[in-house]
């Protein structure tokens, strides 16, 4: 995920097309929408409509865009549900950290990059309470960062390292670091091994800025695929049946997706919280996010879905609409789709 580049374009520059095809997995950039303004994902953890941050009432719920877009794969492509993993730059790892506390019984790794946790304060508090669920973290984040602040930003282990510590905190009772080299430029600071709930890590990548890294002592894309990848959330399914509500902002006669999975269960012991209502636009700006298939079925699905994307885009060109994917559950969703 991520706010600016188009989906074609992140495929292209972080290295996550490769790492996937390494670890047999299906890669795909879901897009972001029009908020207050500007192209960003709603990465405001609150319990309110919109996105309370840039004060837009009518902002996406993106948590549920992105629990109803792994059901539209499960449907269409048959993936493992058990094995749904996401990933995001920037704006997108804000929205990484915003799935972490929202879709822990759906996603069963996370790895912002260069991004951190925004919200209400007392809403944030609560969530690190009783009801947290542990996951599996992997942030990856260069220092310093002009634009994202460096959670370790005084390489204290001591000091209290916004978002980490607090899920340090709440996973295993620790919210210091121990730090281990991976090479002269690369730190790996752990804060949770995993021997007590799940594993929470900073990776600290020296003179990078606000990037997606590229160090030669670092791939970002294939220590993020192969920290996700062994990774399996027990019990994780994906629904039954997907309602489908009428969209009148499509084509004609398309059905949309915004009822689907708005009243589904939680399927895992992981908690759930209520989603916000909030209406749903066409997306418009790239990210990325992995999720795993059956083997099976993963090739032959994505030579068909190339051979179609390359049809959807000559027809996306002449659209006076110009609205994208033409398949109907996945018309509100996004506007570029690449797979692997």
């Amino acid at each position: 995920m991520g706010p600016v580049a188009r989906a074609r374009a992140c495929s292209q520059q972080h290295g996550l097309n490769a790492a996937a095809d390494a670890y047999d997995l299906t890669v795909v950039y879901p897009n972001s929408t029009t908020i207050g303004g500007d192209l960003q994902w709603n990465v405001y953890a609150d319990d309110q409509p919109g996105h309370g941050g840039v004060g837009d009432l009518g902002a996406t719920d993106d948590v549920q865009f992105i629990s109803e877009l792994i059901d539209w794969f499960c449907d269409a492509h048959a993936i493992d549900a058990t094995r749904v993993y996401v990933t995001g730059h920037s704006n997108g790892g804000f929205m990484v950290y915003q799935l972490a506390l929202h879709l822990a019984d759906r996603i069963a790794a996370f790895a912002p990059v260069a991004g951190s946790l925004w919200g209400d304060n007392t809403y944030l508090m609560t969530a690190f309470g009783a009801g947290f669920v542990p996951v599996p973290l992997f942030h990856v984040h260069g220092d310093p960062d002009p634009v994202v602040e460096y959670p370790d930003a005084d390489h204290d282990p001591s000091t209290w390292n916004w978002p980490l510590s607090s899920f340090g905190s709440a996973t295993c009772g620790v919210d210091a670091y121990l730090p281990y080299p991976i090479s002269p430029t690369v730190d790996q600071l752990v804060f949770c091994d995993g021997s007590v709930g799940e594993p929470v890590n900073l990776i600290r990548i020296q003179g990078v800025g606000h990037a997606w890294p590229n160090d030669p002592g670092f791939n970002t894309a294939m220590s993020i695929v192969g920290f996700c990848s062994v990774r399996q959330l027990a019990g994780a399914a994906c629904a039954t049946s997907v309602p489908e509500a009428e969209d009148p902002a499509g084509p004609a006669g398309a059905p949309g997706a915004g009822a689907r999975c708005a009243h589904l269960p939680s399927s895992t012991g992981r908690r759930r919280p209520a989603h916000r209502a909030r209406p749903h636009r066409p997306r418009a700006a790239a990210g990325a996010l992995l999720r795993g298939d059956r083997a099976a079925a993963a090739r032959p699905a994505r030579r068909a879905v190339r051979a179609a994307g390359a049809r959807r885009e000559q027809a996306r060109a002449a659209h006076p609409l110009h609205r994208g994917l033409t398949y109907a559950p996945m018309r509100r969703c996004t506007k570029a789709l690449t797979f692997s």
